[in-house]
């Protein structure tokens, strides 16, 4: 079990982002201008993880036990030709005070990038920026040095911005699109040293369990720097998967493809998503063929300055 911790400050700079660049053999559509920015509202949220509520369950064994589902049509969607991608949190242009954070995570994007297409080096600092490719070839590129890739579906990646680096995010193919999503978690720490770490991981990995892919441990998982958690799951159909939380713990789970019921309630679908707090325990049952990702976090997280 670990300890309770305090609130974390909401307080990253915001970074935008350059048109991104397409390869030579890779025109692409002229699409709109994506400035990424971290998009915190200053005041923050009232709770750690405020929102919407598209619908709420009440499990047994207590009042406030809640899981809170969002479905793919409330999730926000933008296009900008080169890119599509959904924004779970307020991010750039899209502003929902009422979805701002979750416990230390501060973004959950789902991204699309055409071949060949290119976000330039930009700058961020003090975030623990994760990704897990879900399809395509992502490559990498930063200022510290880190292994460039590519990474196929499956693997993931922490870059760790701290004291501060540039980075981008790259299609690694000419010919096929790319989708990955990716995490912001605010770290323990303030100025931490830039680093980067980077797995591949199998779809057998992930078969039938779910596999920890990112922890605060390292371990066969990549490290981070909080006490958070990012699991992914391959089910086949008629598959169920279970997993308890301790004390102020609470998780982020996206349905990536296929369809999966929730402690033999309520049925998430593709794009589907929902935010789990105060249970105890998950039980996670596929109907069909799914790809799950879920996020682990404290709903308090502390940093030190």
């Amino acid at each position: 079990m670990s300890q309770r911790v305090r609130r974390v400050d909401p307080g990253v700079r915001t970074c935008p982002l350059r048109q991104p660049r397409h390869r030579p053999r890779q025109a692409g559509p002229a699409g709109g201008s994506a400035r990424r920015r971290d998009g915190t509202d200053p005041a923050g949220p009232a709770i750690a993880g405020g929102g919407r509520t598209g619908s709420r369950l009440i499990a047994p064994g207590g009042d406030g036990v809640t899981i809170d589902v969002r479905r793919n049509r409330d999730i926000h969607d933008t296009e900008g030709g080169w890119f599509r991608a959904r924004w779970h949190f307020s991010f750039d242009t899209y502003r929902d005070p009422e979805w701002t954070w979750f416990g230390s995570m501060r973004v959950f994007n789902d991204d699309r990038l055409i071949p060949g297409a290119i976000w330039p080096l930009h700058p961020h600092r003090d975030i623990e920026g994760l990704t897990y490719v879900v399809e395509g070839l992502f490559r990498h590129e930063d200022s510290v040095g880190g292994a460039p890739g590519p990474l196929p579906a499956g693997s993931v990646q922490r870059m760790t911005l701290g004291s501060g680096a540039l980075h981008s995010e790259q299609n690694a193919s000419q010919t096929e699109p790319m989708r990955f999503i990716q995490i912001w978690i605010i770290p323990r720490e303030r100025g931490l040293t830039p680093s980067v770490e980077q797995k591949v991981f199998t779809r057998a990995d992930r078969t039938d369990r779910l596999l920890k892919v990112i922890s605060r441990d390292g371990g066969d998982a990549v490290l981070v720097h909080q006490d958070a958690a990012v699991y992914v799951s391959s089910l086949s159909e008629g598959v169920s998967v279970s997993h308890t939380f301790d004390d102020d713990q609470g998780a982020y789970l996206y349905v990536i493809s296929g369809s999966v019921t929730v402690n033999d309630h309520e049925t998430l679908a593709i794009g589907d998503a929902a935010r789990i707090q105060r249970e105890p325990a998950v039980r996670l049952s596929a109907s069909e063929p799914t790809e799950l990702i879920m996020v682990e976090v404290r709903l308090t997280a502390e940093r030190r300055t």
